[in-house]
């Protein structure tokens, strides 16, 4: 029993996981994209969605990609270079919880804890689809941890990896410089100010660097994210009920009752209680920050992996100090509140009862053979484009760009392509771009009660589509007859520029824009009669005439396969 007091035992059901998983899946839809930057970047020496293209900061992730980058220019598969880093980031974490948490710890408590952080879905679920989090938190823990035990070599180190990974990093980690200094000596006060200085010239560098070779003041997913959004309290509110499911709502209340409890242990003195609420009000004010954006591809609440471990982590601290009867009984309700997971809080507060669960152990699933992404006409339509050199604009950035290697291709939500993050893609565009495919998620745009669709967009009835005996499940339609069945062709709309709005910002997003104006653009232009659907996602293709287009229907017969037995088949 003792090799369960081990980390390395953890870490290889991780990678077994992860590994096993990429025979049956894709990496997800960013994660992808992210991938096409780093194959991109090692074959042509530049940082662009396309070969020799303009540069563009699509990958926000640069540490991560930059990593992902060396191993590459080696032959080193870039999935299984995430594989790999997320697995080296998940054995240090283990091997830190263990030591600090756990060590006084039955070994019965210390496996159930582990197995439930390995049960959290947007830190583990999301690594596992191909994602940064693993390695984005374990610098941001190894960060905290430097600042708490005065270690500025330390601190410097992970400060700058931290902030270099992904863009939060530069706001989580300002609650490390007051915690290192109000805890260091008056003597170590030099060596503070010289490792905030480097921080500080390595950051500013880096961010003098990107604007120049990018164009930009920010990546431009965090432009286009911030189209769509909204800054309000309502907005943060609902966040936070978004982020507070069964389970971190448990770990929570079992906190709140550790503190309470015993108060005086934890908070030894002043210092330390005021340091704990300034970083937590800093988390506050990052939350308020994320609240203001369109936060789509949200895959496993990704984007919350942070809050999840600082919670648990706080979490796990404060269970130190409760007595064994208090523990097995706070083991008994997070051990049920992991395996439910689930939004408790939306669904009580709010008109939404739909119920859905972020755990880890929901990736079983798409182990079989069929469903899940692995299935995803997306990742169909890509393999069918493998061989083909086509220009293509599209909104679904991921798979098909990522699978279509030798392509041209034109991200219309402007995630990729700089001008559209800007301004909403035009008729202007396409003609002068005039693509082989246009791709468009109708999702978005899908109102079943055409009166409460806001009046500035065009509705396509997708739904309504699906149940359709008219069409085939999958296949050619004429354009023409598409438009009449499914498209509000009375009310179409052309929306010329991104603007903000006090009621329903999000439909303003350039998810909804890009394929509400293509639909506009496309209605009479008779370069495109033909529109390639699979009822199984709410993507449609317009392809140009006069083209051959037969592969697209070879999609709708291709079986579920993962990445790494894709590869191996070749």
């Amino acid at each position: 029993m003792n090799i369960f007091k081990k980390p390395i035992i953890y870490t290889v059901i991780y990678f077994s996981v992860a590994l096993s998983l990429m025979f049956f899946m894709y990496p997800h839809e960013d994660a992808l994209i992210l991938y096409r930057y780093v194959e991109n970047f090692v074959a042509g020496g530049q940082i662009a969605f396309n070969i020799d293209d303009l540069h563009t900061e699509g990958a926000t992730d640069f540490l991560w990609f930059l990593t992902l980058s060396f191993f590459n220019f080696f032959g080193i598969n870039v999935i299984l270079s995430a594989i790999l880093l997320n697995t080296i980031s998940i054995y240090f974490l283990i091997n830190s919880i263990q030591k600090i948490f756990l060590k006084n710890e039955n070994l019965l408590t210390a496996i159930i804890i582990i197995f439930i952080f390995l049960n959290i879905g947007p830190i583990i679920g999301s690594s596992l689809y191909g994602f940064s989090t693993l390695f984005f938190i374990t610098l941001g823990f190894n960060c905290y941890l430097s600042s708490i035990s005065k270690n500025f070599s330390s601190w410097t180190i992970f400060s700058i990896l931290f902030c270099l990974t992904r863009p939060e990093g530069v706001f989580l980690f300002l609650p490390t410089i007051i915690i290192i200094f109000s805890l260091s000596s008056l003597e170590n006060r030099y060596k503070f100010y010289k490792s905030l200085a480097l921080v500080t010239i390595i950051g500013l560098s880096y961010f003098v660097w990107r604007y120049f070779y990018f164009n930009n003041l920010l990546p431009l997913p965090l432009v286009v994210k911030s189209i769509g959004g909204e800054t309000s309290l309502t907005r943060m509110a609902a966040l936070g009920i978004q982020i507070l499911n069964s389970f971190l709502l448990t770990l929570l209340l079992l906190t709140i009752y550790s503190f309470v409890r015993n108060f005086k242990k934890i908070f030894i003195n002043n210092k330390n209680l005021i340091l704990f609420i300034f970083t937590i009000f800093i988390w506050i004010i990052f939350l308020f920050f994320l609240s203001r954006g369109f936060l789509s591809q949200n895959i496993f609440d990704r984007y919350f992996a942070s809050f999840y471990f600082i919670i648990f982590i706080t979490f796990l601290y404060s269970f130190i100090f409760l007595n064994k009867i208090e523990k097995n009984i706070a083991l008994i309700f997070i051990i049920i509140a992991s395996f439910d997971g689930s939004n408790i809080l939306t669904r009580i507060l709010t008109e939404d009862k739909r119920k859905f669960n972020n755990s880890s152990y929901v990736v079983y699933k798409d182990y079989s053979n069929e469903g899940g992404w692995g299935d995803h006409p997306l990742i169909k339509v890509g393999k069918s484009l493998s061989e083909k050199k086509l220009t293509i604009m599209l909104t679904e950035a991921g798979a098909i760009p990522y699978l279509s290697k030798k392509s041209f291709v034109y991200d219309m939500n402007g995630l990729n392509t700089n001008i559209f993050s800007k301004r909403p893609v035009n008729c202007k565009d396409i003609d002068k771009i005039s693509p082989d495919i246009i791709e468009i998620d109708v999702g978005p745009l899908n109102w079943g009660n055409k009166t409460k669709k806001p009046s500035h967009l065009t509705t396509f009835s997708w739904s309504s589509f699906r149940k359709s005996n008219k069409y085939s499940d999958c296949g050619f339609n004429q354009k023409k007859n598409i438009y009449e069945d499914f498209v509000d062709t009375d009310n179409i709309n052309l929306i010329k520029k991104f603007k903000k709005t006090n009621k329903d910002n999000h439909y303003n997003a350039t998810i909804v824009t890009a394929p509400n104006n293509v639909l506009f653009c496309l209605f009479d232009n008779n370069n495109y009669q033909e529109i390639f659907m699979n009822k199984k996602s709410d993507q449609i293709y317009f392809v140009k005439k006069n083209l051959n287009f037969n592969f697209l229907d070879k999609s709708c017969n291709i079986k579920k396969s993962g990445y790494f037995r894709d590869l191996l088949n070749k």
